[in-house]
């Protein structure tokens, strides 16, 4: 779903999605690393909480770093990513990944894995977004994302609006028809 942000104001504000038994790790160690360079940006992991052991391992490893939200409905989620200036995801070798399509449609600059299709196609290999393989790249991906302007958010959403519903039915019966 593209998500549409009326009135709503960009913070610094960084983003994770994702069911929360998957590796957070790489996020939070991130967060912490940004954080040393810049003090004013929010990190937050919003997901489903599969396991309470592993929520709040989750958030000691989190503490003063990354705020976690479990089980986040549909309409918070739409409002978190409306404000969030960046989405960061950590996950490797994904083929898709529907959350940075659902971010980039609300303005948020996506940063992934030089992996994956999120990296090749969603992304387009940084012409959209930012790709890291170390740490380090990804701290100064995550400063470069927040610092992006208004033109550049712009883009970001007119490129997820490729990925609609119909769009993706147009493609479908183009490649039928041919």
């Amino acid at each position: 779903n593209l998500i549409k942000c009326e009135s709503y104001e960009k913070e610094n504000l960084v983003v994770g999605l994702g069911r929360l038994n998957k590796p957070w790790e790489e996020f939070i160690e991130i967060a912490k690393g940004v954080k040393s360079i810049r003090n004013d940006i929010r990190f937050i992991i919003a997901g489903y909480a599969v396991s309470e052991s592993r929520l709040r391992e989750l958030q000691a490893l989190a503490r003063d770093y990354v705020t976690i939200i479990p089980n986040i409905n549909e309409e918070d989620k739409r409002k978190l990513l409306c404000r969030a200036k960046a989405l960061l995801h950590t996950h490797p070798a994904e083929h898709f990944g529907i959350a940075i399509a659902e971010a980039m449609s609300a303005g948020a600059i996506p940063i992934v894995h030089k992996d994956g299709g999120a990296w090749f196609d969603i992304v387009e290999e940084g012409r959209y977004g930012f790709g890291y393989d170390t740490i380090e790249e990804a701290v100064d991906a995550v400063v470069n994302a927040v610092g992006m302007g208004e033109e550049q958010r712009e883009e970001i959403k007119q490129k997820a609006r490729q990925y609609t519903y119909q769009n993706f039915k147009a493609k479908i019966l183009k490649l039928i028809n041919e």
